[in-house]
């Protein structure tokens, strides 16, 4: 389906969709009569949100939220819409200067649509998660963002070197998506990080978050044979590793990899230096993340058919993130040391943590 909605986001998230949406409306008093404001305001979700306020509850763009919503009305009232209307509504007139077909602007590869593809969540499940406030439209950009402009000389990372503050993360972090976005790598693209604890790590990882990548870490400990299956698996566009990584991993082995980007001085024959890739052309983002988007694709033990891979959306991320902040009573003036490598899961939600915050 277009604009990156699968048949399992449908279930997912269809009946919330419809349910705030204008099909089903709730009132109280006469507030529309009586002219009054506040009231109306107050009763917003009773009375039907566009698509644009559903996608900022539920963490879905608005034309996703548009693709939903109309495949729901069809289902339950037999109608069919064109798509210049799916943008209209709260008020907005139809200009067609200002129409953008959104095909031209959400574009999805094969692969990305697969990866979606594996997304699967019970309806209930997802409605609950959202009506409790669990799930939302956070994502790492935002944080990232709002704490390097509330807070733009805190540190963020802490490492030998001294400590990196937040506006400096934020300028590290758009200068190497605007490079990653360069090779042509477009959101649900795969981008395999091997590297060790550091702040390139985190600084990748955010980079590739920031265009909607998708991020696949890959132990220091993993050979060839693996990282090849890890790869190929994962359909890899591009990966992020040590410059003494060597061959990494052999041509004629992978699919679908088509860059190697790599940390340190010097590379192998055919990789790009990260330092390369660093631009200052300013970070533009045509179809940004949203909570329900993929943010990590994790990689099981090896079984008797090779490595599965367990992709999982901001939403089941950020929210462990967020409430294992509040559960752990984490402050913003608070350090938080993580034994576990970064490219572990748990590791990971210790930053999450402290970017919660």
């Amino acid at each position: 389906m277009a604009f990156g909605v699968t048949p399992q986001m449908i279930e997912a998230y269809g009946e919330i969709v419809f349910k705030l949406s204008l099909n089903k409306q709730r009132r109280q008093g006469d507030a529309v009569r009586q002219l009054d404001y506040a009231a109306i305001e107050a009763q917003r979700a009773g009375t039907g949100l566009t698509d644009g306020e559903i996608g900022q509850r539920i963490g879905l763009l608005s034309e996703q939220v548009s693709v939903v919503r109309v495949f729901m009305e069809r289902k339950y009232h037999r109608i069919d819409q064109h798509r210049r209307i799916f943008r209209l509504g709260g008020g907005r007139r139809w200009n067609k200067e200002e129409y953008q077909d959104p095909r031209e602007r959400l574009k999805f590869s094969k692969e990305a649509m697969a990866l979606r593809a594996a997304l699967t969540f019970p309806a209930e499940r997802a409605a609950d998660y959202i009506e409790r406030g669990y799930w939302n439209n956070e994502t790492l950009s935002a944080w990232l963002a709002l704490h390097a402009d509330r807070t733009p000389e805190a540190p963020a990372i802490l490492e030998a070197g001294g400590a990196i503050s937040y506006a400096e993360l934020k300028a590290r972090v758009e200068r190497l998506a605007t490079g990653l976005i360069s090779l042509g790598l477009m959101k649900g693209d795969v981008v395999g990080v091997q590297l060790p604890d550091s702040a390139e790590f985190l600084v990748s990882y955010l980079a590739i978050a920031a265009f909607g990548g998708v991020t696949q870490p890959i132990e220091m400990s993993h050979g060839e044979k693996e990282i090849t299956a890890f790869l190929n698996q994962g359909k890899t566009r591009a990966v992020i590793c040590m410059s003494d990584a060597g061959e990494f991993p052999l041509a004629q082995t992978t699919i679908y990899l088509e860059h190697v980007i790599t940390v340190g001085e010097k590379g192998p024959a055919g990789s790009i230096n990260i330092s390369d890739l660093i631009s200052d052309d300013g970070l533009v983002i045509p179809n940004p993340p949203v909570g329900a988007d993929p943010l990590l694709l994790l990689h099981t033990a090896r079984g008797a058919k090779g490595p599965r891979g367990v992709p999982l959306t901001y939403q089941n991320l950020l929210s462990s993130g967020r409430l294992g902040a509040a559960e752990y009573k984490v402050a913003p003036d608070e350090r938080i040391f993580s034994a576990v490598p970064l490219g572990h899961p748990l590791g990971l939600f210790s930053f999450h943590v402290a970017l919660s915050v």
